[in-house]
């Protein structure tokens, strides 16, 4: 057999017997009875295996057994044990002879011997652990003495230590504050010198304000009073001219039929053909057509004001140019284009409702103020007049509007999907 897997078992073996050996030291009657048998049990297993694996050889069951107990496993008293009962065995209950050996040698007698010796060890061993414990333990005690001692004496001379570096640290503090007091109380004369000395500059400045604006203020009354002067002088003016504009046209007939206002531009004082080009440009783009509406009597206005300033000749021009001016009407339909939705929908983003009506901290409310934003209103305005005249009725040329206006990327009618994937090649 191999010694190391012996060794192995011995050292489980050994451990069983030593509790046996416990209960039987220690334990009650029934244990100490039962304990010797079972100790008997075993140990017969292992002698007679030593004694057959050796074939009955003293010689070789002395070396193997010097193998077995020389295992790493078996150290201190599991090692102690087996050189007992090798020793039992092969000193004492082995013979010269192999053969008697092999056939008379009785396992029990050699465990019974071998019993007491292990009983007797225990105890010993068991005497000499709780010496070396209470030794142990006397040290140990010695030694928390000590410690508690020199710890008593650091937390003594640090309390020491900190009540030292806490009154160094609390004079350093009090000095630290009555400087930073000191520079405080320099920093705060200094600020509040700055601070007079900025208040006299501003009020110094506020004095040379409020005389400029006195001297504004008088200027503009004078200036007010002269445009005074002035309007109750053009007022005059302008009553003459009307004057001079009836007496012309009671003067002369006025014919019915339109004449267009430049065909007379040569025959016209330079003030009427300059109010009659006004007229007579190309209509607004149809994107502002809300400014062409707004801006369109005041050029029909101008023009007549212009007539009226001009010195007046036989014929009757300046009633031609007020005819004129009145066909001009603007389509309100015009203008609604991509473009215009396109605008709408980037002001829209930016602004929400444009024409929304906005007090002075800029905030949305129900009553009159100012608009978000002023030119995207308008295209707001533009835009839903657009989708208006989307649904109008122009079958019979009454009106021209887009009808795809705001919709000309909508697919119209039922796509076939099959269809057109066939046309395409799919299926082939």
């Amino acid at each position: 057999m191999r010694p190391d897997v012996v060794a192995n078992i011995l050292a489980n073996v050994e451990n069983e017997w030593r509790t046996q050996a416990a209960e039987f030291i220690a334990g009650s009657a029934s244990a100490s009875k039962a304990a010797p048998g079972s100790f008997a049990k075993s140990c017969s297993t292992v002698v007679s295996s030593v004694v057959q694996g050796s074939g009955g050889d003293r010689k070789v069951a002395k070396e193997y057994m010097n193998q077995v107990c020389s295992q790493k496993v078996l150290e201190g008293w599991h090692k102690s044990r087996c050189v007992a009962l090798a020793a039992s065995i092969t000193d004492h209950a082995m013979l010269a002879d192999s053969y008697a050996n092999r056939q008379n040698l009785n396992s029990k007698k050699v465990c019974t011997g071998f019993w007491s010796i292990f009983v007797e060890s225990e105890k010993n061993r068991e005497a000499e652990e709780a010496k070396v414990r209470a030794e142990q333990e006397k040290v140990r005690a010695e030694e928390e003495k000590k410690a508690a001692v020199a710890k008593a004496e650091a937390l003594k001379k640090a309390e020491a230590e900190a009540k030292i570096e806490a009154e160094h640290r609390a004079k350093e503090q009090a000095k630290r504050d009555i400087v930073e007091k000191e520079e405080k109380a320099k920093r705060d004369a200094v600020e509040a010198k700055a601070r007079a000395a900025e208040a006299s500059a501003r009020l110094a400045q506020k004095k040379a304000e409020a005389a400029k604006l006195q001297k504004e203020a008088q200027d503009k009354l004078k200036e007010a009073e002269k445009a005074e002067e002035e309007h109750t002088a053009r007022l005059a003016e302008h009553k003459k001219a009307e004057e001079v504009l009836q007496n012309a046209q009671a003067a002369k007939p006025v014919e019915d039929k339109p004449v267009p206002v430049l065909a007379k531009a040569s025959t016209e004082t330079p003030a009427v053909k300059t109010a009659a080009k006004e007229v007579a440009v190309s209509p607004p783009k149809p994107e502002a057509k809300k400014v062409a509406e707004d801006t369109a009597p005041k050029v029909a206005v101008k023009a007549v004001v212009a007539a009226k300033a001009a010195p007046q000749k036989a014929d009757s021009t300046p009633v031609k140019v007020v005819k004129a001016v009145a066909f001009l009407k603007q389509d309100p339909c015009a203008g609604c284009t991509e473009g215009l939705s396109q605008s709408y929908q980037s002001c829209a983003m930016k602004h929400g409702n444009p024409c929304a009506e906005t007090n002075s901290a800029g905030l949305v409310t129900s009553g009159p103020g100012t608009k978000k934003d002023i030119g995207c209103c308008m295209k707001k305005e533009k835009h839903d007049r657009c989708l208006e005249c989307k649904g109008m009725d122009c079958a019979h040329g009454t009106c021209k509007v887009n009808k795809k206006y705001y919709s000309s990327r909508t697919i119209v009618g039922k796509m076939d999907d099959k269809a057109a994937m066939k046309k395409s090649g799919w299926g082939k």
